[in-house]
């Protein structure tokens, strides 16, 4: 099995595992199952109304106490280690739902405070540090690309693909991410 071809299939791997464990740890939570006729629907909130939309059964778990807790937690854990890269005058370069790009001299510092608070057991980290010596771009929160640079050498690490779904590929290999090749261009 070739390198490109092992990395693929780790990758589709992943990306399963990720799927899973999303729609199981928080997706499962806020199912519903819009009807597709539109309907009367009554409002309840700070005030009641009639209203004509797309009425949404509840799935068999739905439960929205549960999955604003697990992405309330997602988020208080990142905005701590903003804090805590605040208070050391550092920055980080991107925050996403379920990560951030901090510099690596705050890695140990960040992995130490939380500790403490680690579920899981010895050898099993709460953070972990998946790259480093890692440049970044960015154009906003989903828009960006962390690349490696070796003289005038760019090598694409990880290009955000969101929102380029409307985009097709000018390429004839199809079987290559076309937004990694685009950037080997430069």
């Amino acid at each position: 099995m070739t390198k490109t071809t092992n990395y693929k299939l780790l990758n589709s791997k992943q990306l399963v595992l990720k799927s899973i464990g999303s729609s199981t740890c928080y997706g499962i939570f806020v199912e519903t199952h819009p009807e597709h006729e539109r309907s009367t629907v009554e409002v309840f909130g700070l005030d009641e109304f009639i209203a004509e939309g797309v009425y949404e059964d509840t799935g068999a778990y739905f439960n929205p106490i549960m999955a604003v807790t697990i992405t309330s937690a997602s988020r208080l854990l990142l905005s701590i280690i903003e804090k805590l890269l605040k208070q050391k005058r550092m920055k980080y370069a991107f925050c996403d739902t379920d990560s951030m790009a901090v510099p690596i001299k705050a890695v140990k510092m960040l992995k130490d405070f939380f500790e403490p608070l680690n579920p899981y057991g010895e050898g099993i980290e709460l953070l972990k540090e998946e790259m480093h010596n890692v440049w970044f771009f960015g154009i906003s929160a989903k828009r960006y690309c962390l690349y490696e640079k070796n003289g005038d050498n760019i090598k694409i690490l990880k290009p955000s693909l969101h929102g380029l779904g409307h985009l097709l590929n000018p390429f004839s290999d199809k079987t290559q991410s076309w937004h990694e090749r685009f950037g080997k261009q430069y």
